[in-house]
């Protein structure tokens, strides 16, 4: 029995008048995010493209006889197949060339990439707020996800007003009450930027608050990760050695703004904490302002904006890369111009290990002194080729008996 196969219109949806600031993928939607964090929903549809003259009779039939097609039209030149899922489109686009010989278009994209090249919805300014938080300094960084949050702030870019929010005691009860206080204060902004935010504020505000059973929608906000912002922005613009050998708050806001962080050991927050040292907060606090500061003396993240515009992307971390902003562009020039783009299989594969690595598990656990550690990351890769330095390379040579 053949599955029923559309071939009307995609519904579509209309955008909204000041635009989205942000707009993400659930289940079978596309979310869309509009200033002050109302959302719309358009259906996420997985499509890939085939040229018209490739659709023989037969392909035809084979494609309605499939359970996973759900859609198909005609578009100019182009046949648009809409499948159930990313799963089936991209088995479908993989089968297409392997099997059929029949070149696929676009068969990678997302839903929301899908959505805003068809669509090309205006991006809108969100509504910006710097944060920071302190967390319990007793737990290693590399246990992250295990630290309770102590204290967060957030400061207001338009009015620099600023919100703090304290840990009451040392119970599960009182963090989830904390992180309940910070999304109610997070609720009116739209962009969320941390220095260094991807790798810890971010990621332990999402999973502390899972673990304390706080049902967040994070993907709702714009996460900017203002150290990697500054970093691909000031490379080759900056003056100062030190903006160059350093991306740590206190040594950019040294050499940007003049002044740096407040004179405070952050590896004593659990000890401030417990004895309610107002040193904690107002130290929080400060590192939040000098977020705010610094934009204001760079305007990096004002020169995001129109990029993201321009572009039809999002000003958030992924939003910086210049391949992201570009491939946005172009499917949206695309899509206006009936030109769509070869498939990218290699997007689904992962790349293997890099042949010859060994790295050596420590020896010794504790304090230990007298030690230099050299990182050489990705000069790593070009040293052992340089050197033929595998251990699959080790040769036994064999001396003759004298």
């Amino acid at each position: 029995m053949r599955r029923k196969v559309s071939s009307g219109p995609t519904p579509t949806l209309t955008p909204a008048r000041r635009g989205y600031v942000n707009a993400f993928w659930s289940g079978n939607a596309v979310l869309l995010v509009e200033p002050g964090g109302k959302m719309r929903r358009a259906r996420a549809e997985f499509a890939c493209f085939i040229r018209a003259r490739d659709l023989t009779r037969s392909l035809m039939r084979e494609l309605r006889d499939s359970r996973y097609l759900v859609g198909i039209r005609t578009e100019g030149e182009w046949v648009r197949l809409s499948w159930a899922d990313r799963d089936s489109c991209r088995n479908a686009a993989k089968f297409l060339e392997e099997k059929r010989d029949t070149p696929t278009f676009e068969g990678d994209l997302p839903p929301v990439q899908r959505f805003m090249a068809d669509q090309a919805p205006p991006i809108a300014r969100p509504r910006r707020v710097y944060l920071d938080i302190e967390t319990d300094s007793r737990v290693p960084f590399s246990r992250k996800e295990d630290m309770r949050v102590l204290v967060w702030c957030l400061v207001d870019e338009e009015t620099g007003e600023a919100q703090t929010g304290t840990l009451t005691e040392d119970s599960d009860r009182a963090e989830r009450e904390l992180l309940e206080q910070f999304w109610q204060a997070l609720a009116p902004y739209d962009q969320v930027c941390a220095w260094n935010g991807d790798r810890f504020d971010f990621e332990v505000l999402k999973v502390r608050s899972e673990k304390r059973g706080l049902r967040i929608q994070h993907r709702r906000w714009l996460w900017l990760d203002q150290l990697e912002l500054f970093r691909r922005m000031n490379t080759m613009a900056a003056e100062s050695g030190d903006e160059k050998q350093s991306f740590s708050l206190e040594a950019i806001a040294q050499a940007v703004l003049g002044e740096g962080k407040m004179d405070f050991d952050s590896a004593k927050s659990w000890e401030a904490w417990q004895v309610g040292d107002p040193r904690l907060v107002a130290y929080c606090q400060r590192d939040t302002e000098l977020l705010r500061r610094l934009e204001a003396k760079t305007g990096y993240i004002e020169l995001l904006q129109p990029l993201s515009e321009a572009c039809g992307s999002f000003p958030d971390t992924r939003g910086i890369n210049p391949t992201s902003q570009v491939e946005a562009f172009l499917l949206r020039l695309g899509a206006q111009r009936g030109v769509h783009f070869p498939t990218r299989h290699r997007l689904d594969e992962t790349p293997a290990p890099f042949k010859g690595a060994f790295v050596m598990e420590p020896t010794v656990s504790g304090i230990v002194e007298h030690v230099h550690v050299a990182d050489f990351a990705g000069l790593y890769p070009n040293i052992i080729l340089t050197w033929n330095m595998s251990p699959e390379t080790k040769a036994v040579i064999e001396l003759p008996q004298s």
